[in-house]
Order: structure tokens, then C-alpha cells, then sequence
């Protein structure tokens, strides 16, 4: 095997092995979509994520994946925690319930209005309006690769 081999560490392809150049993430892969397949599925498909920054990820019912990562000021959980005062008046959601609430939604609730647009970040997105429990009614805001920019209650689904 030496310096001209396929596989620089002598491990048939598993590992962090290099293989033609490039650097062989199988196994790390491998546990990850064992982990949480949809964000396995998301990898595998070539969506630009930082598995370490992902919150959670769900398949809503109109069947697209999506992603909550901690984000920043502008999208992602940070950004969203800046609409708390209004889960709380709105849906008596809590901080603390706040990840598991979003999720129930996704993935539970009801979507009875999806259209593309141009998110508040001036990329195309989709804005989903979600029915849970058919009452709580919440806008995403959601690109097109399934990543989460924002997601807020909203009065009767308009």
C-alpha cells in the first residue's frame, strides 16, 4: 500500500482516509444519518449545513424538509427568540418550550398557505403559514433549500 495507494491510512475507505484527494466522511456521515436520517438526507443531497449548528430538523406535511439552526440576529433560533412576548401572548408558549413548540408545528401541523417569495434576507423562500392543534397559527419563513430563516405566531392565519 504505501504512498501511491488508494487509501492513505490502510483502511479500505472507512475513516477519515483520503481517497482520490478528497477527505472520506463516510463513517462520520454514516453516524449521522443514523442519528436523524432527514439530516442525513439534507448532506447526502448537498444542502450547504453545519450539523453541529442544527437544532432540529422535521418533514412538515406538505413533505419538505426543514431545518432550525442556532442561527444569528437575522434568521435561525437567535433571530426567532426575538418574537418570545409574542409566543407567549399568543400561544402561552414559554422560552423554554419554545424548540419543541416549533417542531410540533412542522411536523404535526396543518400548512394552509405556502407561497414563494423574497424573504427579508432578499433571497426566494417559501412563507409557510402552519395550523397546530387548529388554533395556534404561525408564518415561517423558509428557503428553498429548507433552512429556517424565521418563524412567528400570527392572529387567524392572515
Amino acid at each position: 500500500m504505501g504512498a501511491g495507494s488508494n487509501f492513505s491510512n490502510g483502511s479500505n475507505g472507512n475513516g477519515l482516509a483520503t481517497r482520490g484527494g478528497i477527505l472520506n466522511n463516510h463513517n462520520k456521515n454514516a453516524a449521522i444519518i443514523k442519528k436523524d436520517p432527514l439530516l442525513g438526507d439534507l448532506i447526502n443531497r448537498g444542502v450547504k449545513i453545519d450539523p453541529k449548528k442544527v437544532v432540529f430538523t422535521a418533514k412538515d406535511k406538505s413533505g419538505q424538509v426543514v431545518w432550525l439552526e442556532s442561527g444569528n440576529e437575522k434568521s435561525g433560533l437567535q433571530h426567532i427568540r426575538k418574537h418570545t412576548k409574542d409566543f407567549v401572548s399568543k400561544h402561552n408558549i414559554q422560552d423554554k418550550h419554545l424548540v419543541g413548540h416549533l417542531k410540533n408545528v412542522i411536523k404535526k401541523g396543518v400548512v394552509v398557505s405556502s407561497r414563494q417569495k423574497t424573504l427579508a434576507n432578499g433571497k426566494i423562500g417559501i412563507e409557510k403559514i402552519y395550523r397546530y392543534k387548529g388554533k395556534y397559527y404561525t408564518l415561517g419563513a423558509i428557503g428553498t433549500n429548507g433552512y429556517i430563516v424565521s418563524m412567528y405566531p400570527i392572529d387567524g392565519g392572515e
